[in-house]
């Protein structure tokens, strides 16, 4: 199930965009280990993923990967709405990452930062507290929403991550365009799709 979380009401069902898929030329244009209630992070260092070196053969053989759950990154890392704009920027700048997880005391989902939205913020808003400046209008999915799902809502929506959470809408992981990619190549065989 996708779900909207939305400042203004709360968190409820998404309703599904229409699947319909046109093609069309475009031009060139012209990322839960959290980081809470501190200004600087202490974070494990990302394993490198060698999953390519896998066999098509061995591939074949493992089980298929069906909900969200089976492929979100759970080592997600997370700052909570009370830290600052700049602490934000020095985790992406620190990190292969390019999205990031903004929850309240509780771990509850309350927004989203992106590599992408700092590139759009006015100068001076360094000590600016991420409340003020993240996007607080996102989707999630729930653990047990299928990968197709999944997917198919990240396309019809141009969303690079949605965030899973749990029953009490706390952040369990994420699923990033990249996760999917690696599910299709290393956990399910191509007929899933």
């Amino acid at each position: 199930m996708l779900v909207l979380i939305s400042p203004d009401q709360g968190v409820s069902r998404a309703s599904p965009l229409t699947r319909e898929r046109q093609v069309e030329s475009v031009a060139p244009s012209q990322g839960t280990r959290a980081v809470n209630n501190t200004t600087k992070a202490s974070v494990s260092a990302v394993q490198p993923f060698t999953g390519y070196d896998q066999s098509s053969e061995e591939r074949t053989q493992r089980q298929r990967a069906m909900l969200a759950h089976q492929i979100m990154n759970k080592s997600v890392l997370t700052l909570r709405h009370d830290n600052t704009v700049q602490e934000a920027k020095e985790l992406l700048a620190s990190r292969p990452i390019q999205h990031i997880p903004i929850t309240d005391e509780s771990r509850r989902l309350v927004g989203m930062m992106s590599d992408r939205d700092f590139l759009t913020l006015p100068g001076g808003v360094e000590t600016r507290q991420l409340g003020e400046m993240m996007t607080n209008q996102l989707f999630a999915a729930m653990a047990d929403t299928s990968i197709r799902e999944v997917a198919g809502e990240m396309v019809d929506r141009q969303i690079h991550c949605l965030p899973i959470l749990d029953e009490d809408h706390k952040l369990l992981g994420i699923i990033t365009t990249a996760d999917v990619l690696r599910c299709v190549v290393n956990q399910a065989p191509l007929d899933l799709w």
